[in-house]
């Protein structure tokens, strides 16, 4: 029997749980430990491997708590079955669904650097989604991804082949907003192809009656003349509403003659993320072997051309974190 039905269960019978799993330890089941739990599915994911002393002493500090304290612990347990996971709260939930499919109006297509595996865009996309979830819960999300199987079950939304061109111009008759972005889109240095690939879904996304948005995006550098005047062309004709994260992206339109629609300095989307709770970051480090204790500075890198003239900085200030505040 699995972990989170073991669990479950126990708690339905109005007993203390100690929820351990091949992938992690929750420890004694209590109102603190809920969100946690619910993260994980009741499976301890991502959280510090079980130790036989920590679970020893678990289970002993458990069975000498006063028959009180068994009653309210095991109380609590059993309150949230009929909370969160009863036949009744089943049932509710479904029918919430039903009607709020019933009462969708609009729908949403995005697309980016989706379904790439690349951790910043993916990050981009983590976060409008979760604007828009926040602003209409019930949205449908259409997202045109690379992997699109991964992502429909990653981040919940519906999701289609990125070069599958009749099915999402099909989709974009049906939706009312498409939005470009985030991330560095607008450029022709990885390719021409690229960014001839997101002007042409702007403008049809407008000629298919769509409001379009680029958002949180950033612009440049778009090196070919013939690429600068398409560009200028397409978004002055066909979008309503662009943000950008930075003042270069701003002053890169500038140049390119783009005088509407307003531009807006904003930041980048994935600001708003919240942070990974502290025992996931260390269930992250222990895997690799490092100690969750120790004060750390991090670097990202990737090869860019030109990086190898670059390194020695990056190594430079990795030296002074250490020097100076002791960061490994």
């Amino acid at each position: 029997m699995g972990v989170s039905r073991a669990a479950l269960e126990a708690m339905s019978a109005g007993k203390p749980v100690i929820v351990a799993g091949n992938e992690g330890y929750h420890g004694l089941f209590g109102p603190e430990k809920l969100a946690e739990a619910q993260a994980g599915n009741f499976c301890c994911r991502g959280l510090p491997l079980s130790q036989p002393q920590i679970l020893l002493e678990d289970v002993a500090a458990a069975l000498a708590l006063p028959p009180e304290e068994k009653a309210r612990v095991g109380a609590y347990g059993r309150q949230v079955i009929f909370d969160c996971y009863s036949v009744r709260r089943m049932a509710n939930d479904c029918l919430a669904v039903y009607d709020q499919v019933r009462r969708r109006k609009y729908q949403v297509v995005m697309s980016g650097y989706y379904g790439f595996s690349n951790a910043g865009d993916d990050a981009i996309l983590e976060a409008i989604v979760t604007e828009l979830r926040q602003i209409d819960p019930d949205l449908p999300i259409w997202v045109l991804s690379r992997n699109p199987d991964d992502t429909r079950l990653t981040y919940r939304v519906n999701s289609i082949y990125t070069f599958a061109f009749p099915r999402f111009l099909w989709r974009m008759r049906k939706t009312h907003l498409y939005i470009n972005g985030g991330g560095s889109l607008m450029q022709d240095v990885t390719s021409h192809r690229s960014l001839w690939f997101y002007l042409f879904t702007i403008s049809w996304a407008k000629r298919l009656g769509n409001q379009v948005m680029m958002y949180g995006c950033g612009i440049g550098p778009i090196h070919s003349p013939a690429n600068r005047r398409r560009a200028s062309r397409v978004l002055q004709k066909s979008v309503d509403a662009i943000t950008l994260r930075d003042t270069h992206s701003a002053e890169e339109l500038e140049d390119m003659g783009v005088t509407k629609p307003q531009v807006i300095l904003s930041a980048d989307p994935t600001v708003i993320l919240p942070a990974a709770p502290a025992q996931v970051v260390d269930g992250i480090l222990e895997s690799q072997g490092i100690d969750p204790h120790g004060r750390y500075i991090g670097f990202a890198l990737r090869p860019w051309p030109g990086f190898e003239a670059k390194a020695a900085v990056f190594g430079a200030a990795a030296d002074y974190a250490y020097e100076t505040y002791g960061l490994t």
